[in-house]
């Protein structure tokens, strides 16, 4: 539909932003932040925080913890 190969993008938002570029960006434009609005956010960005553990061991149980989130507010709905 957008004649984009999917092959070439590894994850699902490099798919999203090659469509944009593809589709969405005029040629060419690079959109910048400039003056006070730029200080104010390169002060506040940090960057992610991320983590790599290795388990080791015998008889581990592991545990998927990305879905965590969306599955405890779907299930854990307030009564009107």
């Amino acid at each position: 539909m957008f004649n984009l190969n999917i092959n070439n993008y590894p994850t699902l938002p490099s798919l999203a932003f090659g469509l944009f570029r593809s589709k969405y960006l005029i040629e060419n434009e690079v959109c910048t932040i400039t003056g006070q609005a730029y200080n104010d956010l390169k002060q506040s960005y940090s960057g992610g925080s991320t983590d790599m553990i290795i388990p080791y061991g015998k008889n581990l149980y592991y545990y998927d913890i990305n879905s965590l989130y969306p599955y405890s507010m779907l299930s854990k709905t307030c009564a009107n």
